[in-house]
């Protein structure tokens, strides 16, 4: 249902392409979590050192828990949502071993240019 007075926070950036691309891996790392979405798709998260990489939705899966990977590799594929429209959310963050929490970065300084 749509809830007025709801927003949810994208705490990263949201990427729009075609559907049926694919996900691929920002920076060499190990997937660490597949969390089941809705309509059969998939949160993603990946830990390259202190870093860790987040990618919703993703959907067709190529990848498991504990694997490492290479940065380009394929993790899947993006869908489109209720609207048709083919994105991706990429969310970077850093875990600080002197802070309490873990600190948001801005993804752009990762993607390729």
């Amino acid at each position: 249902p749509i809830l007025e007075n709801i927003f949810v926070d994208n705490l990263g950036i949201t990427i729009r392409t075609a559907e049926n691309e694919s996900v691929i891996s920002i920076f060499e790392g190990k997937i660490v979590t597949i969390l089941p979405q809705e309509s059969n798709t998939f949160l993603l998260i990946l830990q390259h050192g202190d870093y860790f990489s987040i990618y919703t939705p993703v959907r067709n899966v190529q990848v498991q828990v504990e694997q490492d990977v290479k940065a380009g590799e394929i993790l899947g594929k993006v869908c489109s949502n209720e609207d048709r429209i083919a994105e991706i959310q990429l969310q970077i963050w850093y875990k600080n071993p002197k802070a309490n929490a873990p600190e948001k970065i801005n993804p752009e300084e990762w993607l390729l240019k």
